[in-house]
């Protein structure tokens, strides 16, 4: 991944967050914030996607449903055989 240098002013009690964090897990700053933008972005994509998960699985709880009605039915009916 091709890398570019970008200035950005932050407030002084976010950047001491920043390199508290950076210093605990032990890595440069510059490799925590871009971990925690990656990691924003991904987040943000799921949400975006969410309503579609969500219904899809709905639709596939349904799907199971049937299928264990079908199956309870056809249980029933070769124990009456």
């Amino acid at each position: 991944m091709d890398k570019r240098t970008v200035s950005i002013s932050l407030p002084e009690q976010l950047i001491e967050k920043i390199d508290n964090k950076s210093d605990e897990i032990g890595i440069n700053r510059s490799a925590y914030v871009t971990t925690i933008l990656f990691d924003y972005f991904k987040k943000e994509e799921l949400m975006k996607n969410l309503p579609d998960m969500l219904s899809k699985m709905t639709n596939l709880t349904k799907d199971v449903k049937q299928l264990n009605d079908i199956k309870d039915f056809m249980d029933k009916a070769s124990e009456k055989k």
